[in-house]
Protein backbone atom coordinates (compact mmCIF):
# COMPACT_ATOMS: atom_id res chain seq x y z
CA UNK A 1 0.00 0.00 0.00
CA UNK A 2 1.33 3.44 -0.94
CA UNK A 3 2.03 5.91 1.84
CA UNK A 4 2.89 9.50 0.90
CA UNK A 5 4.79 9.90 4.17
CA UNK A 6 7.26 7.18 3.21
CA UNK A 7 9.42 6.46 0.13
CA UNK A 8 7.45 4.69 -2.60
CA UNK A 9 8.29 2.92 -5.82
CA UNK A 10 5.45 2.68 -8.32
CA UNK A 11 5.52 1.23 -11.84
CA UNK A 12 2.49 1.57 -14.13
CA UNK A 13 2.15 0.06 -17.60
CA UNK A 14 -0.29 1.66 -20.05
CA UNK A 15 -1.01 -1.03 -22.62
CA UNK A 16 -3.35 0.46 -25.21
CA UNK A 17 -0.55 1.52 -27.58
CA UNK A 18 0.80 -2.02 -27.77
CA UNK A 19 0.79 -3.92 -31.06
CA UNK A 20 -1.35 -5.61 -32.38
CA UNK A 21 -4.44 -3.43 -32.74
CA UNK A 22 -7.24 -5.95 -32.91
CA UNK A 23 -10.29 -3.75 -32.38
CA UNK A 24 -11.33 -0.28 -33.48
CA UNK A 25 -14.68 -0.32 -31.70
CA UNK A 26 -13.62 2.03 -28.89
CA UNK A 27 -11.77 4.79 -30.75
CA UNK A 28 -12.91 8.02 -32.34
CA UNK A 29 -13.31 7.54 -36.08
CA UNK A 30 -11.90 10.66 -37.69
CA UNK A 31 -11.66 10.19 -41.50
CA UNK A 32 -9.31 13.18 -41.82
CA UNK A 33 -6.60 11.23 -39.97
CA UNK A 34 -6.81 8.17 -42.22
CA UNK A 35 -3.64 7.74 -44.32
CA UNK A 36 -4.27 4.26 -45.70
CA UNK A 37 -2.20 2.57 -42.99
CA UNK A 38 -4.58 0.89 -40.56
CA UNK A 39 -2.03 0.18 -37.83
CA UNK A 40 -0.60 3.70 -37.82
CA UNK A 41 -4.13 5.10 -37.77
CA UNK A 42 -4.90 2.92 -34.75
CA UNK A 43 -1.65 3.95 -33.07
CA UNK A 44 -2.49 7.64 -33.40
CA UNK A 45 -6.02 7.00 -32.15
CA UNK A 46 -4.69 5.10 -29.14
CA UNK A 47 -2.36 7.99 -28.33
CA UNK A 48 -5.41 10.08 -27.49
CA UNK A 49 -6.66 7.35 -25.16
CA UNK A 50 -3.29 7.04 -23.45
CA UNK A 51 -3.01 10.81 -23.10
CA UNK A 52 -6.31 10.87 -21.22
CA UNK A 53 -5.27 7.94 -19.02
CA UNK A 54 -2.00 9.64 -18.08
CA UNK A 55 -3.81 12.90 -17.34
CA UNK A 56 -6.15 11.13 -14.90
CA UNK A 57 -3.24 9.22 -13.38
CA UNK A 58 -1.28 12.42 -12.74
CA UNK A 59 -4.33 14.04 -11.20
CA UNK A 60 -4.57 11.17 -8.73
CA UNK A 61 -0.86 11.32 -7.94
CA UNK A 62 -1.09 15.03 -7.19
CA UNK A 63 -4.33 14.71 -5.26
CA UNK A 64 -2.81 12.05 -3.00
CA UNK A 65 0.44 13.90 -2.41
CA UNK A 66 2.76 11.73 -4.47
CA UNK A 67 4.26 14.59 -6.50
CA UNK A 68 5.54 16.59 -3.55
CA UNK A 69 9.06 15.18 -3.96
CA UNK A 70 9.20 12.74 -6.85
CA UNK A 71 11.20 11.49 -9.80
CA UNK A 72 9.05 10.32 -12.72
CA UNK A 73 10.32 8.36 -15.72
CA UNK A 74 8.10 8.09 -18.79
CA UNK A 75 9.38 5.31 -21.01
CA UNK A 76 8.49 2.80 -23.70
CA UNK A 77 10.10 -0.63 -23.79
CA UNK A 78 10.04 -0.56 -27.59
CA UNK A 79 8.51 1.30 -30.49
CA UNK A 80 6.45 0.00 -33.38
CA UNK A 81 7.23 -0.42 -37.06
CA UNK A 82 4.51 0.78 -39.42
CA UNK A 83 6.28 0.66 -42.79
CA UNK A 84 5.14 4.24 -43.37
CA UNK A 85 7.45 4.94 -46.29
CA UNK A 86 7.75 2.72 -49.32
CA UNK A 87 11.39 3.78 -49.50
CA UNK A 88 13.50 4.25 -46.38
CA UNK A 89 16.24 6.86 -46.02
CA UNK A 90 19.13 4.44 -46.48
CA UNK A 91 21.03 4.02 -49.72
CA UNK A 92 19.81 1.52 -52.30
CA UNK A 93 21.80 -1.69 -52.42
CA UNK A 94 21.42 -4.90 -54.40
CA UNK A 95 20.25 -7.82 -52.24
CA UNK A 96 19.85 -5.49 -49.27
CA UNK A 97 17.84 -7.01 -46.40
CA UNK A 98 14.51 -5.40 -45.47
CA UNK A 99 14.94 -2.22 -43.44
CA UNK A 100 11.32 -1.94 -42.31
CA UNK A 101 8.98 -4.46 -40.70
CA UNK A 102 5.65 -4.52 -38.91
CA UNK A 103 5.31 -4.39 -35.14
CA UNK A 104 8.25 -4.72 -32.76
CA UNK A 105 11.01 -7.21 -32.20
CA UNK A 106 10.76 -8.29 -35.83
CA UNK A 107 13.71 -6.51 -37.46
CA UNK A 108 16.83 -5.11 -35.77
CA UNK A 109 17.51 -2.98 -38.87
CA UNK A 110 14.22 -1.11 -38.48
CA UNK A 111 15.44 1.92 -36.54
CA UNK A 112 11.91 2.90 -35.58
CA UNK A 113 11.46 -0.27 -33.51
CA UNK A 114 14.54 0.37 -31.34
CA UNK A 115 14.06 4.11 -30.80
CA UNK A 116 12.27 4.33 -27.45
CA UNK A 117 10.90 7.10 -25.28
CA UNK A 118 13.10 7.84 -22.25
CA UNK A 119 12.05 10.97 -20.38
CA UNK A 120 12.67 12.10 -16.80
CA UNK A 121 10.73 14.68 -14.76
CA UNK A 122 11.65 15.98 -11.29
CA UNK A 123 8.84 17.24 -9.04
CA UNK A 124 8.96 19.29 -5.84
CA UNK A 125 5.80 20.55 -4.14
CA UNK A 126 3.72 19.34 -7.09
CA UNK A 127 5.71 21.51 -9.50
CA UNK A 128 8.16 20.46 -12.21
CA UNK A 129 11.61 21.73 -11.25
CA UNK A 130 13.70 19.99 -13.93
CA UNK A 131 14.67 22.11 -16.94
CA UNK A 132 13.37 20.93 -20.34
CA UNK A 133 16.18 19.60 -22.51
CA UNK A 134 16.95 17.05 -25.21
CA UNK A 135 20.08 15.08 -24.35
CA UNK A 136 21.84 13.54 -27.34
CA UNK A 137 23.66 10.23 -27.10
CA UNK A 138 23.29 6.46 -26.93
CA UNK A 139 21.14 5.46 -23.96
CA UNK A 140 19.05 2.51 -22.81
CA UNK A 141 16.34 1.61 -20.34
CA UNK A 142 19.01 -0.27 -18.37
CA UNK A 143 20.32 3.18 -17.39
CA UNK A 144 17.30 3.97 -15.23
CA UNK A 145 18.22 1.89 -12.16
CA UNK A 146 21.81 3.20 -11.87
CA UNK A 147 20.41 6.72 -12.35
CA UNK A 148 17.98 6.28 -9.45
CA UNK A 149 20.72 4.70 -7.34
CA UNK A 150 23.03 7.65 -7.95
CA UNK A 151 20.45 10.40 -7.44
CA UNK A 152 19.00 8.92 -4.24
CA UNK A 153 22.44 7.84 -2.96
CA UNK A 154 21.18 4.31 -2.33
CA UNK A 155 24.58 2.65 -2.86
CA UNK A 156 22.94 -0.59 -3.94
CA UNK A 157 25.43 -3.51 -3.78
CA UNK A 158 24.94 -4.68 -7.35
CA UNK A 159 26.80 -4.43 -10.64
CA UNK A 160 24.89 -2.54 -13.32
CA UNK A 161 24.76 -3.16 -17.05
CA UNK A 162 23.75 0.48 -17.55
CA UNK A 163 25.14 3.86 -16.54
CA UNK A 164 23.67 6.90 -14.77
CA UNK A 165 22.00 9.18 -17.29
CA UNK A 166 23.81 12.51 -17.81
CA UNK A 167 22.18 15.86 -17.05
CA UNK A 168 23.29 17.30 -20.40
CA UNK A 169 24.70 16.19 -23.74
CA UNK A 170 28.25 14.96 -23.33
CA UNK A 171 31.10 14.35 -25.75
CA UNK A 172 30.79 11.14 -27.80
CA UNK A 173 32.19 8.05 -26.10
CA UNK A 174 32.77 4.40 -26.97
CA UNK A 175 29.65 3.04 -25.29
CA UNK A 176 27.92 0.18 -27.06
CA UNK A 177 24.43 -1.32 -26.73
CA UNK A 178 22.94 -4.60 -27.89
CA UNK A 179 19.56 -5.03 -29.58
CA UNK A 180 18.08 -8.35 -30.69
CA UNK A 181 14.86 -9.60 -32.22
CA UNK A 182 12.22 -11.66 -30.50
CA UNK A 183 10.93 -14.96 -31.87
CA UNK A 184 11.01 -15.00 -35.65
CA UNK A 185 7.41 -15.66 -36.68
CA UNK A 186 6.11 -14.73 -40.11
CA UNK A 187 2.55 -14.65 -38.75
CA UNK A 188 3.50 -11.77 -36.43
CA UNK A 189 5.45 -9.77 -39.00
CA UNK A 190 2.28 -8.83 -40.85
CA UNK A 191 0.06 -5.80 -41.21
CA UNK A 192 -2.87 -7.76 -39.75
CA UNK A 193 -2.48 -10.48 -37.13
CA UNK A 194 -4.37 -13.68 -37.93
CA UNK A 195 -4.77 -15.51 -34.62
CA UNK A 196 -5.25 -18.89 -36.30
CA UNK A 197 -2.00 -18.46 -38.25
CA UNK A 198 -0.14 -17.52 -35.06
CA UNK A 199 -1.45 -20.61 -33.27
CA UNK A 200 -0.67 -22.80 -36.27
CA UNK A 201 2.91 -21.52 -36.47
CA UNK A 202 3.66 -21.73 -32.76
CA UNK A 203 1.68 -24.74 -31.47
CA UNK A 204 4.31 -27.30 -32.48
CA UNK A 205 6.98 -25.44 -30.51
CA UNK A 206 5.28 -26.14 -27.17
CA UNK A 207 4.55 -29.18 -25.07
CA UNK A 208 2.05 -29.50 -22.23
CA UNK A 209 3.60 -30.54 -18.92
CA UNK A 210 1.70 -32.61 -16.30
CA UNK A 211 1.25 -29.37 -14.36
CA UNK A 212 -0.83 -28.05 -17.25
CA UNK A 213 1.77 -25.45 -18.23
CA UNK A 214 2.69 -24.96 -21.88
CA UNK A 215 6.48 -24.73 -22.25
CA UNK A 216 8.81 -24.56 -25.24
CA UNK A 217 10.24 -27.95 -26.14
CA UNK A 218 13.94 -28.16 -25.21
CA UNK A 219 14.90 -29.23 -28.73
CA UNK A 220 13.23 -26.11 -30.14
CA UNK A 221 15.47 -23.70 -28.23
CA UNK A 222 18.44 -24.12 -30.56
CA UNK A 223 16.28 -23.51 -33.63
CA UNK A 224 14.66 -20.43 -32.13
CA UNK A 225 17.97 -18.94 -31.00
CA UNK A 226 19.53 -19.62 -34.41
CA UNK A 227 16.71 -17.62 -36.03
CA UNK A 228 17.21 -14.56 -33.84
CA UNK A 229 18.69 -11.36 -35.22
CA UNK A 230 21.37 -9.71 -33.10
CA UNK A 231 23.01 -6.32 -33.34
CA UNK A 232 25.30 -3.88 -31.61
CA UNK A 233 25.20 -0.08 -31.66
CA UNK A 234 28.26 2.09 -31.10
CA UNK A 235 28.54 5.74 -32.07
CA UNK A 236 27.01 6.23 -35.49
CA UNK A 237 27.24 2.55 -36.44
CA UNK A 238 25.13 -0.56 -36.05
CA UNK A 239 26.39 -4.04 -36.94
CA UNK A 240 23.68 -6.68 -37.37
CA UNK A 241 24.15 -10.45 -37.49
CA UNK A 242 21.23 -11.94 -39.40
CA UNK A 243 20.32 -15.64 -39.36
CA UNK A 244 20.82 -16.05 -43.12
CA UNK A 245 24.59 -15.54 -42.54
CA UNK A 246 24.59 -11.87 -43.48
CA UNK A 247 26.55 -9.28 -41.53
CA UNK A 248 25.13 -5.83 -42.19
CA UNK A 249 26.83 -2.57 -41.24
CA UNK A 250 24.79 0.62 -40.93
CA UNK A 251 26.05 4.16 -40.65
CA UNK A 252 22.96 5.71 -39.13
CA UNK A 253 24.03 9.34 -39.45
CA UNK A 254 25.02 9.03 -43.10
CA UNK A 255 22.11 6.66 -43.89
CA UNK A 256 24.43 4.08 -45.42
CA UNK A 257 23.93 0.32 -45.36
CA UNK A 258 26.56 -2.22 -46.38
CA UNK A 259 26.61 -6.00 -46.57
CA UNK A 260 29.97 -7.16 -45.21
CA UNK A 261 31.85 -9.58 -47.46
CA UNK A 262 34.55 -12.13 -46.62
CA UNK A 263 37.35 -10.33 -48.47
CA UNK A 264 37.05 -7.12 -46.47
CA UNK A 265 39.33 -5.77 -43.79
CA UNK A 266 37.16 -3.35 -41.86
CA UNK A 267 38.34 -2.30 -38.39
CA UNK A 268 34.86 -1.03 -37.47
CA UNK A 269 33.34 -4.42 -38.24
CA UNK A 270 36.23 -6.16 -36.45
CA UNK A 271 35.63 -4.20 -33.27
CA UNK A 272 31.84 -4.45 -33.26
CA UNK A 273 31.77 -8.13 -34.20
CA UNK A 274 34.20 -9.00 -31.41
CA UNK A 275 32.00 -7.27 -28.82
CA UNK A 276 28.83 -8.84 -30.22
CA UNK A 277 30.31 -12.34 -30.19
CA UNK A 278 31.64 -11.96 -26.66
CA UNK A 279 28.25 -10.80 -25.43
CA UNK A 280 26.21 -13.60 -27.01
CA UNK A 281 28.74 -16.45 -26.88
CA UNK A 282 26.99 -18.22 -23.98
CA UNK A 283 23.61 -18.31 -25.75
CA UNK A 284 22.68 -21.91 -26.42
CA UNK A 285 23.16 -22.61 -30.13
CA UNK A 286 24.60 -19.17 -30.94
CA UNK A 287 26.62 -18.77 -34.17
CA UNK A 288 26.61 -22.36 -35.36
CA UNK A 289 28.10 -21.28 -38.70
CA UNK A 290 31.15 -19.73 -36.99
CA UNK A 291 30.84 -16.10 -38.03
CA UNK A 292 32.78 -15.24 -34.89
CA UNK A 293 35.81 -17.30 -35.99
CA UNK A 294 38.45 -14.70 -36.83
CA UNK A 295 41.23 -17.05 -37.86
CA UNK A 296 39.21 -19.08 -40.32
CA UNK A 297 36.88 -17.25 -42.68
CA UNK A 298 36.56 -13.95 -40.82
CA UNK A 299 33.24 -13.12 -42.49
CA UNK A 300 31.11 -15.51 -44.52
CA UNK A 301 30.82 -14.70 -48.18
CA UNK A 302 27.50 -12.91 -48.74
CA UNK A 303 27.92 -12.59 -52.46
Amino acid sequence: KLDNNKPNFLAVHFCQLHWPYTSNSFIEHNPSEWNGNYNHFMYKSMLKKIDKQIELFYQQLELNGFLRNSIVYIISDHEEGFKLNEKDDFNALKNRPPMQSWGHGTNVLDQQQAKVLLAKIRYKNNEIVSEPAVIEGLFSLIDILPSIDQELKLNLPIAYDGFPLPAKTEAPNDRHLFVESSLSLSSLNASFIDEEKVVSETASIYEIRPSGKAVIKPEEYRTLIRRKQRSIYQGEHQLAMLPDSQLVLLNIEKKEVKIVGSAENNHIVDSLLLKLCQFYKTDYGFDEINRCDYDNNKYPDNG
